[in-house]
């Protein structure tokens, strides 16, 4: 084997750890990103099942028996913790 090849030899596995090193971070950091995704993903279902809960309630006051009716903070707040 010549030093030339010897050489190329030893650049072509130094680049190929390097790859190898470069494919793991990568790989990290893809698990990490999809771990918070679904954890944000969670939270924004968790929100709108929460505003269309609030939606639906509101609704029930639109009626015209219920026109002046309105409910307070506090009252909605209770009804959560009854929940």
């Amino acid at each position: 084997m010549t030093e030339d090849t010897k050489d190329k030899d030893l650049m072509i596995t130094a680049l190929q750890q390097r790859i190898g090193e470069l494919v793991s971070s990568y790989e990290s950091q893809m698990a990490y990103l999809r771990v918070e995704y679904t954890k944000v993903q969670g939270k924004a279902d968790e929100l709108s099942t929460i505003a269309n809960d609030l939606v639906q309630r509101l609704s029930e006051y639109e009626k015209p028996e219920k026109q002046n009716q309105l409910p307070s903070v506090e009252d909605i707040l209770k009804e959560d913790d009854s929940v």
